[in-house]
């Protein structure tokens, strides 16, 4: 992801990353069942923890030191709010809700109905590839270990921020 630093100007945007080697872990995972991350998208994975319209006052942005490591719950295909079609994976681990929790608690509303941690994998995928990539990946998530992040990082919204695909 770009570094963009947090002013409180323009809402407020915070993800985790995932480290190399989960990066590497998941392209692995993709090129197994024959979908191969390309560069960008090997580049572009995170987990969002907020994404808020509202611009927070004083939010305290906390240090992007935390590691979070995450199992891979299952992967799911979800026509998203573009209708683009996204192949995701569902994380499950506390820490990520504590750290959605504490940017609410800060001012930051998040932008749809519930917090649903996950890692978008594919994007711009039709329904019908989509849900066939989704069974293929769902086969083997339980042999590969959790993942591990670091963050959160917060940003500054992009009022262009789809553009950044």
């Amino acid at each position: 992801m770009q570094e963009r630093n947090y002013d409180g100007s323009n809402g407020c945007y915070a993800a985790i990353t995932p480290v190399p080697q989960s990066v590497r872990m998941m392209a692995d995972m993709m090129e197994t069942v024959g979908a191969p991350l390309t560069s960008a998208e090997m580049g572009g994975l995170h987990c969002t923890v907020i994404y808020s319209r509202k611009t927070p006052v004083d939010l305290p942005v906390p240090s992007p030191d935390t590691v979070v490591t995450a199992c891979m719950d299952r992967f799911q295909f979800w026509p998203g709010h573009d209708n683009a079609g996204y192949v995701v994976v569902k994380l499950t681990n506390s820490t990520v809700f504590r750290l959605h929790e504490f940017y609410v608690q800060h001012g930051c509303e998040h932008s749809f109905p519930t917090y649903d941690p996950h890692m978008t994998v594919r994007t711009r995928i039709s329904e019908a590839d989509g849900s066939q990539l989704v069974l293929a990946l769902n086969q083997i998530v339980a042999s590969y270990d959790d993942l591990t992040f670091v963050g959160p990082y917060t940003y500054n919204l992009k009022e262009d921020w789809k553009a950044r695909e």
